[in-house]
């Protein structure tokens, strides 16, 4: 099956069958009678919403209306509440559960490992209505959204949904385990020097940017500073096993290349950018 159809199978179950049987649930529908039931208002929203994501009322009412369904904006507007919240979320939780795999093979390194897994996250801007359930941090309210990939299936291993002034590294995000032997990344807001030696000991491997303040001890016991270690080097390419941290001496393995100067000076520029 082409990954293409299967998204479309995928979807057509999660906006249909998957609603109907969640409405009840959700609290969306209290009587079979409704028109405007949980496959019809899900089918609404997404297929307005993805063609035109500042869609009006009167655009979601057409859209209802060319699934069957006339109803007024009033109607239409009344069905959005706490209720409709917990319906979609569902749905979103039911989506994400889908296991939809790139059919291309991995590269061979990647299967080295039981499972690559790549996390990253994003804060989205909410309107201020909806500060009560997710409240933000420096914004009224906020959505903080942070995702898994299996880098070598090509599937989402993981999606969660958590207030805009939770911190990166809480919650589900964190805490959902990993297999023995698999390899995980994330940026440097993901780790401490805790955090990588708890995963040391159970069995993970871990891959990081080193940051700028980190200690390092070499072999032979001298301290250094980043980088001033990297300065002390010869070649075009250090890749040495040493220790990191005063107190918690991590082994790791430490991997560098040298650029060019010209290179040097655009990622010293985007670095400022980014400040």
């Amino acid at each position: 099956m082409s990954s293409i159809s299967q998204v479309s199978e995928t979807m057509q179950t999660i906006l249909t069958s998957r609603a109907t049987a969640l409405e009840r649930a959700s609290g969306f529908v209290e009587r079979s009678t409704a028109q405007l039931d949980g496959a019809i208002f899900s089918q609404t929203t997404v297929l307005t919403w993805m063609q035109n994501p500042d869609a009006s009322s009167s655009q979601l009412r057409h859209t209802a209306a060319s699934l069957g369904v006339h109803v007024s904006n009033q109607a239409l507007e009344h069905r959005f509440g706490q209720a409709s919240v917990r319906l979609v979320r569902a749905l979103l939780e039911e989506t994400i559960g889908q296991v939809i795999k790139s059919e291309a093979s991995a590269p061979e390194v990647l299967a080295r490992f039981n499972g690559v897994y790549l996390q990253d996250g994003t804060v989205i801007s909410l309107p201020s209505s909806l500060a009560q359930q997710w409240p933000g941090g420096s914004q009224e309210a906020a959505l903080r959204v942070q995702g898994r990939l299996e880098l070598g299936s090509g599937s989402l291993a993981g999606l969660w949904l958590q207030a805009g002034r939770e911190p990166e590294r809480s919650g589900p995000a964190i805490t959902t385990p990993l297999p023995v032997g698999s390899l995980f990344h994330g940026d440097m807001g993901y780790f401490t020097l805790s955090e990588m030696g708890q995963r040391g000991k159970q069995g993970q491997y871990w891959l990081s940017q080193a940051k700028a303040t980190l200690t390092l001890i070499d072999q032979h016991g001298q301290c250094w500073d980043l980088l001033s270690f990297l300065r002390a080097q010869q070649g075009e390419v250090v890749d040495v096993e040493l220790f990191v941290g005063k107190r918690e001496r991590l082994a790791v393995r430490l991997i560098a290349v040298r650029v060019s100067p010209e290179e040097a000076k655009r990622r010293r520029q985007r670095a400022q950018e980014r400040i």
